[in-house]
């Protein structure tokens, strides 16, 4: 089964979030591709199931995980499908909901899963403009990944794509086309 992790990260903390899902899933005997949402053209028709993750400024997804949702919505709404965010740091209050359009999103495409990860605020990886951002939010600086949490979520998406006896959705090669 080949699944797609598809990630919109700005300065590498939310890529790692996706690389580490990724990598559970491999252990688990799924064929698994690692894409930056801002790759350009990405097709998603030989893949049988999706895990897209955002990284979130703002309340917002960055631009490239935003754009890629929207431009593939139907193909997505056709597969498994789970998404994540990350960024919120500090005292936990910003919930899924929350994000601006993920949450619509995820209704509207029927996504198994929208998970919200705390993030990493380094402030060596941020711009003057980000930094007073920063400054204006209060926003703590930090790695707040919680590697068990993200661990444990991807073990659910690698139980529920093979199941006790193989994969529980239809391979993408074997669906005819409409």
């Amino acid at each position: 089964m080949n699944v797609i992790v598809m990630v919109g990260s700005k300065h590498g903390s939310t890529r790692s979030i996706a690389e580490t899902v990724g990598d559970v899933l491999r252990h688990h005997g799924l064929d698994v591709s690692i894409v930056d949402a801002g790759a350009g053209d990405v097709s998603l028709d030989s893949y049988d199931a999706a895990v897209i993750g955002g990284a979130v400024y703002v309340g917002r997804w960055v631009k490239d995980a935003q754009t890629f949702l929207e431009a593939n919505r139907e193909s997505l709404r056709r597969m498994p499908l789970w998404l994540f965010s990350s960024g919120p740091l500090g005292d936990g209050s910003q919930r899924p909901d929350d994000l601006a359009g993920v949450r619509a999103f995820a209704a509207d495409v029927q996504a198994r899963d929208h998970r919200v990860f705390a993030g990493k605020l380094d402030k060596a990886d941020l711009s003057l403009a980000e930094r007073a951002a920063v400054r204006l939010v209060h926003a703590p600086y930090g790695d707040a990944r919680d590697w068990a949490e993200i661990r444990s979520w991807a073990e659910t998406i690698a139980a529920d794509l093979t199941g006790p006896d193989g994969p529980t959705v239809t391979p993408a090669a074997a669906i005819a086309p409409s």
